[in-house]
């Protein structure tokens, strides 16, 4: 055990408190707390902890930081508030602040600001990206502003969801990728290339079949509520792009926010044939009001000429 006073750049006393030949347990001035197999090659920062061989090794201006594990935080010099729990958490991150990595090698390739990730491999493979948060997954090296939950799942429970009304007008639905990114359907002219006028793409609905049925796995205590809708199959067999399908290739799903334009379309042509025939009806209706008037004035006539 050592007890140390030295002087620093400015004349004033500095004290630190080491256990061990090999500075294993520091407790420096400033302080930091450091707890590990090697020495520190650098300074210690300023109010930060440390604990695990090598953990926050390469600090020297780095302040309010906490790492522990092996090669936690190994390579942070100037970096500020962050905290790295497990084997080489954070490790390549060098001078970013406010991140948070709980797991073995959480955010170890990170090198930016603000993520967050739990979990063994969470965000591992995060490099550059900033503010993102993984719970459970790797990531994605171009991850940037992405959170991310989960991997291989094949069910997710939400709280707080079902029957919660937002109170706001302007609520819009949320879709989900082929990706398992959520998002909401780009209307604007902005997102889109080769408009055109949906002219008769749409006819094919009228070939679709509108179906009640009952879902198979329908557990509702007061009995299976009767469902309204189409066979995604035979959607498939009319419009293969209005339909979607599962990882292995099978038909899952209709895209039904499509169908609505479609509708719109057809119901657009319909009310143009509507008008039209409205015209053609009106003018039938007045070239017989005519030849009525014509008939009656004959009938004047051979009534005065006295023919019958």
């Amino acid at each position: 055990m050592r007890f140390v006073t030295a002087i620093d750049g400015f004349g004033a006393p500095t004290r630190t408190f080491t256990l061990g030949n090999d500075s294993r347990l520091g407790l420096p001035a400033d302080g930091s707390v450091f707890l590990g197999a090697s020495p520190f090659i650098h300074a210690t920062g300023t109010r930060n902890a440390f604990m695990g061989a090598t953990a926050g090794n390469a600090v020297s201006t780095g302040f309010e930081n906490a790492a522990f594990g092996h090669e936690a935080l190994l390579a942070n010099t100037a970096g500020a508030g962050n905290t790295a729990v497990g084997y080489r958490a954070m490790a390549s991150m060098t001078d970013s602040f406010n991140s948070t990595a709980v797991g073995a090698q959480a955010l170890a390739n990170a090198t930016s600001a603000g993520n967050i990730a739990l979990g063994s491999f969470a965000g591992v493979a995060i490099t550059t990206g900033a503010n993102n948060i993984a719970i459970g997954s790797t990531g994605d090296a171009g991850d940037a502003d992405t959170m991310r939950l989960g991997g291989g799942q094949s069910r997710a429970f939400i709280a707080g969801v079902r029957g919660i009304t937002t109170g706001s007008n302007n609520a819009i639905p949320v879709l989900i990728d082929t990706n398992g990114q959520l998002g909401t359907a780009s209307s604007s002219r902005r997102f889109k290339d080769d408009i055109e006028a949906m002219g008769e793409a749409s006819e094919g609905l009228m070939h679709l079949r509108p179906v009640t049925f009952h879902y198979k796995a329908d557990n509702d205590p007061s009995g299976k509520r009767l469902q309204y809708g189409l066979i995604a199959e035979e959607v498939a067999a009319v419009y293969p792009g209005l339909v979607a399908h599962s990882p292995d290739g099978q038909v899952e799903t209709v895209m039904y926010q499509f169908l609505p334009p479609m509708l719109l379309n057809e119901v657009q042509k319909q009310q143009r044939t509507i008008e039209a025939q409205a015209a053609e009806i009106a003018s039938l209706k007045a070239q017989a009001g005519r030849l009525a008037a014509v008939e009656q004035e004959l009938a004047a006539i051979r009534q005065a000429l006295g023919i019958r």
